[in-house]
């Protein structure tokens, strides 16, 4: 993660990941910005699904990114789900201001985005694969802020 300008917001102890994402995302829209979204391939398709039907009559405009020949549509997609940490491709860096991180690694650099959000669930495994990241985040000379969710 190189984006140097970028600040990162670690939200943790999130009992429902992928429902939580929505509402930060459906908070990103609201401010007029477009959010690239990392995550595992189950992750993905959850958040696919819920985009759909989180509210009646509230369909987010998203993209589930798995094929750059897809990449025509990006100018008109506010959301892309990506699985893994793939960041968006070249003629796209800098389109995304927010990165929001639901998987365990941290992401790579290069997306251009201003703001970082990761989200750590509150099970163990996912408290201490959260830590690893706030300490990478740390070593490469961010200072991540912290919002406990309860």
């Amino acid at each position: 993660m190189s984006d140097a300008a970028a600040s990162v917001t670690f939200h943790t102890g999130v009992a429902e990941v992928a429902p939580y994402a929505v509402r930060l995302i459906r908070k990103a829209l609201a401010q007029d910005l477009r959010v690239w979204v990392t995550g595992s391939a189950d992750m993905v398709s959850s958040l696919d699904q819920l985009l759909w039907v989180f509210e009646p009559a509230s369909f987010v405009p998203h993209l589930r990114w798995s094929d750059p020949a897809r990449a025509t549509l990006l100018p008109h997609t506010p959301v892309v789900l990506a699985e893994g940490a793939e960041p968006p491709p070249a003629d796209a860096i800098g389109a995304y201001p927010v990165l929001l991180n639901l998987g365990t690694d941290l992401p790579p650099g290069g997306h251009g985005c201003t703001k970082v959000i990761e989200v750590v669930g509150a099970q163990a495994e996912e408290r201490r694969q959260g830590q690893t990241r706030w300490r990478a985040y740390r070593e490469l000379g961010f200072t991540p802020l912290h919002h406990a969710v309860s």
